[in-house]
């Protein structure tokens, strides 16, 4: 869970980058929006994961 919340953190990086841009570089706020969409997912993927071993270990003790 700690890879999780690392790419959260630079979720949050990301988009503060992105605020910091002018409506100029529109080009380059594109570009990190897309890469924070993708580290979000993957962040997704990685609960979802953990969640179903949990439930798969909650099973297995019931």
């Amino acid at each position: 869970m700690e890879n999780v919340l690392c790419k959260l953190q630079q979720c949050k990086k990301l988009k503060q980058k992105a605020d910091g841009l002018s409506a100029w570089q529109l080009d380059q706020k594109v570009k990190l929006a897309d890469e924070a969409i993708n580290l979000s997912i993957s962040a997704m993927e990685e609960m979802a994961l953990t969640i179903i071993k949990l439930q798969e270990k909650l099973g297995e003790q019931a």
